[in-house]
C-alpha cells in the first residue's frame, strides 16, 4: 500500500499556520479511514501522524530559507519505518514458531477409589534425558509444556505403586501450526504393587501419541492401543482377582474339600 505523501505549500501560498495544520489533519483522517482495517494500516497511520510533525518542522525550516533538509529526513524516516515494520513481521513469525508448545495436563488418581494421589512423581524425559518433573499435591494434578520437535516419555510413579508411562512425539508438528498450542488431557490411574502378580507388561508404554495431519492435532496411536489392550487387560484381570482375594478364597475352599 503506497504511503500518502503530505505536500506542504511554500511560504507564498501559506495563509496562516492554522490553515497548514488543518490541511495536515484532513489528510491524516483520510489515511486513517483507509488504513485502520489492517494491522499494517494502523502502523502506517501512526507513521503518517509522525510525518505531520516533520512537515510542521519543514514549514518552519522554509521560513529560515533552508528548504529540503526536513523533507530528506522525512524520506529517511519513511524508509526506516517500513524496514522496521518488515523486520517486526519476520521476528513475530519466527517467535510464533518458537513459542509453540503442547500443553499436557491431567490428574493422577487411585485405580479403585478414584481419589487423587498426593505426592506422586510425574517425570518428563526428553529424548531419553530428564527434562521436567512435578510432585502432585492434594488434588493430584500436574501440568507441563512440551516443545515441538522432540520425543517425550511421561512417567507416573509413587512408592509401593505400579509405575506407568506414555510416549508423546511432537516431531511431526508443522513449523507453523494454525493455533498457538495444542492441549492434551491425560488422566492416569495408579494402583498398589503386588508381588504375586507379574506386572512386567507395564514396562511398555500405555499409549503412543503423535501429530496427525488429518485432524491437525495430537492423536493417540489407535493400532498400538488395539494391539496392547488385550495384554494389559489380562494382567489387570489377574491383578484384580489377587487384590480382592479371589485366589485366597479359592485355595481355602479347595483345602476344605480335601479334608
Amino acid at each position: 500500500m503506497p504511503i500518502p505523501e503530505i505536500t506542504l505549500a511554500s511560504n507564498k501560498d501559506v495563509q496562516t499556520d492554522n490553515n497548514i495544520h488543518a490541511a495536515v489533519i484532513r489528510r491524516v483522517r483520510r489515511v486513517r479511514r483507509r488504513n485502520l482495517e489492517s494491522v499494517m494500516g494502523i502502523v502506517l497511520f501512526r507513521s503518517v501522524l509522525m510525518y505531520s510533525a516533520w512537515g510542521r518542522l519543514e514549514f518552519l525550516r522554509e521560513r529560515t530559507n533552508s528548504p529540503g533538509y526536513f523533507c530528506t529526513m522525512r524520506s529517511n524516516f519513511l524508509a526506516l519505518g517500513i524496514s522496521a515494520l518488515l523486520l517486526t513481521m519476520v521476528f513475530t513469525t519466527e517467535a510464533k514458531a518458537q513459542r509453540f508448545s503442547v500443553i499436557l495436563s491431567g490428574q493422577v488418581t487411585e485405580l479403585f477409589s478414584g481419589d487423587p494421589v498426593k505426592s506422586s512423581l510425574v517425570r518428563v524425559l526428553k529424548a531419553g534425558q530428564e527434562d521436567q518433573q512435578q510432585i502432585t499435591r492434594g488434588d493430584g494434578r500436574y501440568k507441563f509444556e512440551l516443545e515441538r520437535g522432540w520425543k517425550y516419555e511421561v512417567w507416573f510413579s509413587k512408592k509401593n505403586m505400579v509405575t506407568k508411562h506414555v510416549v508423546i512425539d511432537t516431531r511431526e508438528i508443522p513449523a507453523y501450526p494454525d493455533v498457538p498450542f495444542y492441549e492434551m488431557d491425560l488422566q492416569m490411574t495408579l494402583f498398589p504393587w503386588l508381588a504375586d502378580v507379574d506386572l512386567s507388561a507395564f514396562d511398555e508404554a500405555l499409549g503412543l501419541a503423535a501429530f496427525k495431519a488429518s485432524v491437525r492435532n495430537m492423536s493417540w496411536d489407535m493400532p498400538y492401543t488395539t494391539e496392547m489392550r488385550p495384554v494389559f487387560s489380562k494382567v489387570m484381570d489377574e491383578y484384580e482377582k489377587t487384590y480382592r482375594g479371589y485366589y485366597k478364597r479359592r485355595d481355602r475352599r479347595e483345602r476344605e474339600v480335601y479334608r
